[in-house]
């Protein structure tokens, strides 16, 4: 399972090979035609090497099917207990995880790996209490643990617990600095308890690793960096994706409410709108709160735009003034500059 935004699990470092796994597939088959001559723990055991090859291959129903041929010839093959839960796991049966793993806490109720993966199981279920007091419990005993602190964190902001979630991700970041992941969750959680300076400061050491495929991510701090008034951080990270990405509505619909607002360049503006709208933009929501800015510029155009596309009624817009619009010509400020907000090092204009 790759690392998510929600949580993380740890994989075994163990990986077979294709070649491996046929040798082993092959000699299974054959100590299974000859079960007469070969020990039941024997067997097993090959068995749960079988499954071991299937799950670094990723294919955990074969695993899981493979662990439970290995249990059934011998029950007290512990690690073949645990690894059929993760299958489960990386499968996304967590109702099936969940019994496995509470009869090897019931059995070794001190051992992280079973607990931190139950909790996991339970976040997966939407059970976020019982899934934040097993991660406390495993914080109490690691209290730098990376994957409890990081997961933990995300349970008790599911929880609306945004202190706490703010408290296990620094601690996270202590811990691991560079870590792309606590990077941009911490930074978000930063931003929602007002630490706006900060926030900034964590969201773009995230910016400037982040690996590709990130977009949603990248497109959250770009609103964050938006709402916090870094308009030109927030205009590169729209141009970054778009550059990637051109068809990217949501890069495009966010550029555009900045070009129509915050940098008042109008024809830009409304060129980026009919662009994300062509993409296919179809959130209402921020459609209407765009509507909603009394800053906005060419908002007869903006708004027979969005009706034209379905996202406003027309009746919604039917009264509503040009006290937005400006001469396109003189959209931007008289030396042409962008009035994008702080730069590096700068705290935002509560005037802009």
């Amino acid at each position: 399972m790759q690392t998510s935004t929600a949580h993380r699990f740890t994989k075994s470092s163990r990986r077979f090979s294709a070649v491996e796994l046929l040798l082993l597939l092959f000699l299974v088959g054959l100590l299974a035609g000859c079960q007469s001559y070969v020990r039941r723990v024997d067997l097993a055991e090959e068995y749960f090497n079988l499954a071991n090859a299937f799950y670094d291959l990723e294919e955990y129903e074969r695993a899981a099917e493979y662990y439970r041929e290995a249990l059934s010839l011998d029950p007290d093959l512990a690690p073949a207990t645990f690894n059929l839960a993760r299958a489960y796991i990386e499968a996304g049966a967590y109702s099936d995880a969940i019994p496995v793993l509470e009869e090897l806490r019931t059995r070794d109720e001190a051992n992280v790996l079973v607990v931190e993966s139950l909790a996991y199981a339970y976040s997966e279920q939407d059970r976020y209490e019982d899934a934040a007091g097993l991660y406390d419990e495993v914080l109490s005993e690691s209290p730098y643990r990376l994957s409890a602190l990081y997961s933990g964190a995300l349970v008790h902001l599911r929880l609306e617990d945004t202190g706490r979630a703010r408290e296990l991700l620094e601690r996270a970041w202590e811990a691991q600095p560079d870590d792309i992941d606590v990077l941009f969750q911490y930074g978000r959680v930063l931003h929602l308890v007002g630490e706006a300076e900060t926030a900034v400061s964590m969201l773009s050491e995230y910016v400037d690793g982040a690996p590709a495929g990130q977009t949603d991510r990248l497109l959250s701090v770009a609103r964050i960096y938006a709402d916090e008034r870094y308009f030109a951080r927030a205009l590169a990270v729209y141009e970054r994706i778009i550059a990637r990405e051109p068809d990217n509505a949501g890069a495009l619909f966010g550029e555009a409410e900045l070009q129509l607002t915050a940098v008042e360049d109008a024809p830009a503006g409304v060129e980026s709108l009919t662009a994300a709208l062509e993409a296919g933009f179809d959130d209402e929501e921020r459609a209407a709160e765009l509507l909603e800015q009394e800053n906005l510029l060419s908002r007869t155009r903006v708004t027979s735009l969005l009706v034209e596309y379905g996202l406003v009624e027309p009746d919604e817009s039917a009264g509503q003034e040009e006290d937005g619009d400006q001469d396109e010509d003189a959209a931007r400020d008289d030396d042409g500059a962008l009035d994008a907000g702080p730069d590096e090092g700068d705290t935002p204009d509560a005037d802009e």
